[in-house]
């Protein structure tokens, strides 16, 4: 087999983990207003995306050879159906414009998910501007719908990419380093030529994440030839597999070229779905779609009740793999794993009190702590909207169990409107519109308690609730705050008012929406077989 690597250029925006978290649900105690996040529809548009940057760049690895001196003015479209576990839910449109030296590529994807009766509807525009040799020069990225909007572009000069986004009229810069061999769509297309269909053929490339500046290892193998069928007409096709690690999540995606390299189906397994693009007409492509919904596949059922008294007190899980797969669960300072073996595993929990420090806002030198001090495109804690917030939270409170109570509690109250109209909102978003489920409360106080001085992170796992629509008993995707004080971190929770010990962590992080993709593919592996409270009222 030849092997060789490449970098490969992902837009700011597009993040090829499992997330932007498909379908999360948000919960409020007994007695409060149920209500269903938008997350779930915003995460089945990122992972169309996932489907599209695949398939796109198995289109483009395997063209036909142009030398730049042959390239002349064109125009070339493509249309895509999209569908999530059989059902129309989208389309996408591939635009490559030749024109002036230079190739334009612009990719514009939308897709329709159903949320209990409602249809959400969400598109992205990503253009990529390279010259006719393949050379990066810059790109842009929007996304719209679902009462958000939010913008990225990024010029490449002089060895270095400088990105502007923009969200919620807040507007950040950030430069990182640029080399010849990160690629964008025709740099690729143009170095991997040599590839073509050779059955056996491997290969592997880097694919760079600017808003993160992460590296991905990706794996691509040309296989044989098979009949597929493409609605209902059977072609003969090449299989080619691509395999990726993000994050610790592994993504394996199957597409199906022509004799031209043109990708005419891709599918790829996700959150225990069905994920396919199909190359189709432009009329079918835009014809109705039929939203998927799934938000019940998200949930982890309780072996039995647990009450607010025993929530109080330590829990011990045992937690076990549904597919056979290897369980990986973080220790925190509130959460301690122990493994049985490798499918097994037993977690315990146990709730911690915020301690009662005067100084409570960091001075040391740690970069993991440090990194929870500093503002992103998802919390925009030195914005002076969010800053002005946090004063406001904490007037007249002194000490940090005063000043993190305070915070909680305002979030709480702050966030009135909890509707199913609003997509993955920002922290500035959510100060401005008062909208949002339980990553809403996660990300605004998050910001607010990094405008004090507070390192502060976000957390994303699931969380007890007794009842959720018909459903009863269960563990649901949850997210919430944690915060450093003398020496360890503290979980708050401002969707529910409290943390307890029906929360269970799978991960931190800075805000990105990519940290749900791995919490959804972890709640399909998942099943909680027992569970031990150590409650005054009744021991389980």
């Amino acid at each position: 087999m030849q092997k060789t690597k490449y970098n490969i250029f992902i837009p700011q925006g597009h993040k090829f983990r499992l997330s932007r978290r498909a379908t999360q649900l948000s919960f409020i105690p007994q007695g409060h207003k149920f209500r269903l996040t938008r997350r779930a529809a915003q995460l089945c548009f990122k992972f169309s995306l996932v489907l599209f940057y695949l398939t796109f760049f198995q289109q483009n690895i395997l063209a036909s050879p142009v030398t730049p001196q042959t390239v002349k003015p064109s125009y070339k479209i493509e249309w895509y159906a999209v569908f999530l576990q059989d059902k129309k839910s989208g389309h996408m449109k591939v635009e490559r414009i030749v024109a002036n030296n230079k190739v334009t590529t612009r990719v514009t994807n939308e897709i329709v998910m159903g949320r209990l009766g409602t249809e959400l509807k969400m598109q992205t525009i990503e253009e990529f501007i390279e010259t006719i040799e393949g050379k990066a020069l810059q790109f842009s990225f929007s996304m719209e719908g679902a009462g958000m909007s939010q913008k990225s572009n990024g010029v490449i000069k002089d060895g270095m990419v400088n990105i502007t986004a923009i969200s919620a009229g807040d507007t950040q810069t950030s430069q990182l380093p640029w080399s010849n061999n990160i690629l964008m769509s025709e740099g690729l297309t143009l170095k991997l030529m040599k590839y073509r269909l050779k059955a056996g053929t491997a290969f592997s490339i880097k694919s760079f994440l600017p808003d993160t500046a992460t590296i991905a290892e990706t794996n691509i193998v040309i296989g044989e030839k098979e009949k597929v069928d493409l609605l209902g007409r059977v072609v003969t096709l090449t299989k080619l597999t691509t395999s990726m690690s993000i994050n610790g999540l592994d993504i394996t995606a199957t597409s199906y070229l022509d004799q031209q390299g043109n990708a005419l189906k891709t599918s790829v397994p996700l959150m225990g779905i069905k994920m396919e693009m199909i190359a189709t007409d432009k009329s079918y492509a835009l014809s109705q779609n039929e939203p998927h919904a799934f938000f019940a596949s998200t949930f982890v059922n309780s072996p039995q009740p647990i009450s607010k008294p025993q929530r109080q007190q330590p829990i011990v899980y045992h937690l076990s793999s549904l597919n056979h797969k290897k369980l990986s669960m973080i220790n925190t300072d509130e959460q301690k794993a122990s493994k049985r073996e490798a499918k097994n595993i037993i977690l315990a929990v146990k709730p911690q009190k915020i301690p009662n420090i005067k100084n409570y806002q960091y001075r040391g030198k740690s970069a993991t702590v440090l990194a929870a001090l500093k503002q992103n495109q998802w919390i925009q804690s030195q914005s002076p909207t969010i800053k002005k917030l946090a004063q406001h939270a904490i007037k007249h409170k002194n000490g940090s169990k005063s000043v993190v109570e305070a915070i909680e509690k305002f979030v709480f109250n702050y966030i009135v409107d909890k509707n199913l109209s609003v997509g993955y909102a920002t922290a500035l978003e959510v100060a401005n519109s008062q909208q949002g489920d339980c990553t809403e409360h996660a990300l605004l106080s998050t910001a607010l308690y990094q405008a004090i001085g507070i390192p502060a992170r976000v957390v994303t796992g699931f969380a007890y609730t007794a009842s959720f629509k018909d459903y009863s008993h269960i563990f649901v995707p949850h997210a919430w705050t944690q915060v450093y004080l003398d020496g360890r971190w503290y979980s708050i929770d401002a969707a529910l008012g409290q943390f307890d010990a029906g929360h269970i962590a799978l991960q931190t992080g800075n805000g990105d929406p990519s940290a749900f993709y791995k919490l959804i593919n972890t709640l399909n592996n998942l099943k909680i077989t027992g569970i031990k409270s150590i409650a005054k009222e009744n021991k389980i």
